[in-house]
């Protein structure tokens, strides 16, 4: 038996049993919500402090920077993955 056939045998049944019932360990929407609502919070912390750095002159890189940008992206992204969820969960 080769590896493809392998594979085949038990990653086709496997993905076909996912549509019949529940994966285990998967969550519900709230749970989901509350996640991302940590998410945003730790990115929202590290943005404050990343910018508290750079204010205060303990660190001045172009990788300070880069970071600051980042979080702040990710604080974006996470806030309007919040939104959403909100519109939907009412």
């Amino acid at each position: 038996m080769s590896l493809n056939t392998s594979w085949q045998k038990q990653g086709l049944p496997s993905g076909q049993t996912t549509k019949k019932r529940r994966v285990p360990g998967a969550f519900s929407k709230s749970d989901f919500k509350y996640k991302i609502g940590i998410c945003f919070r730790e990115s929202k912390e590290s943005n404050y402090w990343l910018r508290l750095i750079k204010a205060a002159g303990v660190v001045q890189t172009e990788e300070t920077e880069y970071l600051i940008k980042e979080s702040g992206e990710l604080k974006n992204i996470f806030g309007s993955m919040m939104k959403k969820m909100q519109k939907r969960l009412k």
